[in-house]
């Protein structure tokens, strides 16, 4: 069986792809410019090479595979997030409610908190257009997109008089549970 490899450009490192048996892709980045930071160099995804090229975009080689194990790693965000939530509420008690994810970023946490609890609405707050756009990438890569996943780009929609309109619409959900974006996101 050939090995299906898959060579990003970029100029301050050499990364390749390499698609696994397990339909899994394996990610290795080598920086050539030294004098940049790279907690890992190595992981493992089910993102599809356009995904992964969209967080190369944005993030840069020294955080490629960082971003991506913030979103699939059990070890890195998930536990941390299931600890800390969970810690306080049972799962049960968020069947049917809404959480706002403030400051969603890139929407890793978000997307562990859709895989967490599946019968709650999540709404994630982004004002990067950027990091909004790997939110999106993602959601639609797990099937979050139709779901329960919502992004407002416009945070000055939040001013308190629209927010309280807002509530009361079908724009947004009530809200039951607001959550303020973790430091790792």
């Amino acid at each position: 069986m050939d090995i299906i490899k898959t060579t990003l450009k970029c100029k301050d490192a050499k990364i390749e792809i390499e698609k696994l048996t397990s339909g899994k892709n394996r990610i290795t980045v080598t920086l050539l410019d030294k004098t940049l930071f790279m907690p890992y160099g190595i992981c493992e995804t089910t993102y599809p090479v356009n995904l992964i090229e969209q967080i190369l975009s944005v993030k840069g080689p020294g955080w490629l595979c960082d971003e991506i194990m913030r979103d699939e790693s059990i070890n890195y965000a998930q536990d941390n997030l299931r600890y800390d939530v969970l810690s306080y509420v049972s799962e049960d008690e968020f069947k049917n409610k809404c959480i706002l994810d403030f400051g969603c970023g890139s929407g890793a946490s978000t997307m562990t908190l859709c895989r967490m609890l599946p019968f709650t609405k999540i709404v994630g707050i982004e004002i990067d257009d950027k990091l909004l756009s790997i939110a999106r990438s993602r959601a639609r890569h797990h099937g979050f997109d139709k779901r329960s996943f919502i992004f407002i780009r416009n945070i000055l929609l939040l001013s308190s008089k629209l927010l309280k309109a807002l509530i009361g619409s079908n724009f947004l959900p009530r809200l039951s549970i607001a959550i303020k974006k973790l430091p790792f996101d």
